[in-house]
């Protein structure tokens, strides 16, 4: 007989044990769960390996038990699911299997080690956080996370509340034995005090929500800017370099910001500038036609002919009347364009282009206070410029 009719031969003994041993499920749930079990017994023995190994499945799921498990992969065992059987029996040994059987699992196990060592490899992941959701080529990694995969790589992503999220693809091999831990750094956390409930808060020129039940934000490490914007008035606008697990509060003060909008400057300095090399190219328009006025002179006062000083005279007022010609045109196309930019910019403009000076105006955590002198030019749909000096007491 097979290794593989030997382990399932075994592992029938588990199948005939139609009364699930009780565990922390309640009673309930162990009486709906060893129901479900004799009926997976039932479908076991009649060939129907599939159905038996639903009902298995939703066995162990009301009932956390080591034969559920195992049963499952024993039926998987039957129908090659070489991968689908390792996992089951990693589930068994979690759940707690008497030391009488562990013998049983541990050759279950391996039978798929032999099966899958040369196409697979073996994967093993430890993340410090143990809320964490784990995801391997997009579909759910519970623990244990030990299991087999096809390599080379494999896409592996992490999330965990109050945590930086990660992904990375993993570089496995053929045939290999790999394990990886995983810590995820935590996230800063940043307290918003004072300011109006409604207002709207930006994270690096997102909307992440409004101030009333929000009033703490989570940040990775690294810069960011927040700000806080009620009714089209700036209240806070702040550049932090939060650190991992940092506490960051950060005051509106009354007024705010932006109480005083000043009108927009840059598209007027658009049109105004056009405007200005439109009539640098009409200068040179006007020296272009002063030179084919000197030509048609010069033409009519040599009807007979030019000597030769004239004609180099001739060439020579040809050349600049054209050189001036094709100045005037690309000023005239710079300046239009820089024109209609403006307009456009008027047009698209909300009112949001705005020049603060914003004085002391947070605390944070350390205890250390920021005084942040910002000016800012330019609109809320992306244009415009700004810089700030910053300093800390």
């Amino acid at each position: 007989m097979s290794s593989r009719w030997w382990i399932v031969g075994l592992s029938f003994a588990v199948l005939l044990v139609s009364s699930p041993e009780a565990g922390a499920a309640d009673k309930d749930h162990v009486a709906r769960a060893g129901v479900l079990h004799k009926k997976a017994m039932k479908a076991y023995r009649g060939d129907n390996i599939g159905q038996a190994i639903d009902l298995w499945k939703a066995a162990e799921a009301l009932d956390p038990q080591w034969k559920y498990a195992f049963n499952l992969a024993s039926a998987y065992l039957q129908r090659e699911e070489w991968i689908a059987a390792w996992d089951a029996t990693n589930r068994a040994k979690a759940h707690g299997v008497p030391e009488k059987r562990l013998g049983l699992v541990e050759d279950t196990r391996g039978e798929v080690v032999s099966r899958l060592s040369q196409t697979h490899s073996q994967v093993m992941l430890d993340v410090q956080s143990t809320n964490a959701t784990v995801l391997l080529n997009d579909r759910p990694w519970d623990t244990p996370r030990d299991t087999w995969v096809a390599g080379p790589t494999c896409k592996v992503e992490i999330d965990a509340p109050g945590h930086v999220s990660s992904e990375f693809i993993w570089d496995v091999g053929f045939g290999q034995r790999v394990r990886r831990e995983i810590s995820l750094a935590r996230l800063g956390v940043v307290s918003i005090v004072g300011g109006e409930d409604g207002s709207i808060v930006f994270v690096d020129g997102v909307s992440v929500g409004e101030l009333g039940a929000m009033r703490s934000l989570e940040l990775g490490s690294g810069e960011h800017t927040v700000r806080v914007v009620h009714e089209g008035r700036t209240l806070l606008n702040d550049v932090l370099v939060m650190d991992a697990g940092s506490a960051v509060s950060l005051v509106v003060t009354e007024g705010g910001l932006g109480a005083v909008p000043v009108t927009s400057v840059a598209p007027w300095v658009l049109v105004g500038g056009g405007a200005a090399i439109a009539l640098v190219g009409g200068v040179f328009t006007s020296q272009a036609s002063a030179h084919q006025d000197d030509l048609v002179s010069l033409v009519e006062n040599n009807e007979s002919g030019f000597s030769s000083g004239q004609k180099d005279e001739y060439a020579g007022l040809i050349d600049e009347r054209d050189s001036d010609a094709t100045v005037s045109y690309a000023m005239y196309g710079m300046g239009g364009a820089a024109i209609v930019a403006g307009i456009v910019w008027l047009a698209l403009d909300s009112g949001g282009e705005e020049l603060r000076e914003a004085g002391e105006r947070g605390t944070h955590g350390d205890g250390k206070g920021d005084r942040t002198v910002q000016w800012v030019l330019g609109s809320d749909w992306g244009g415009g410029f700004s810089a700030a000096a910053r300093w800390r007491f």
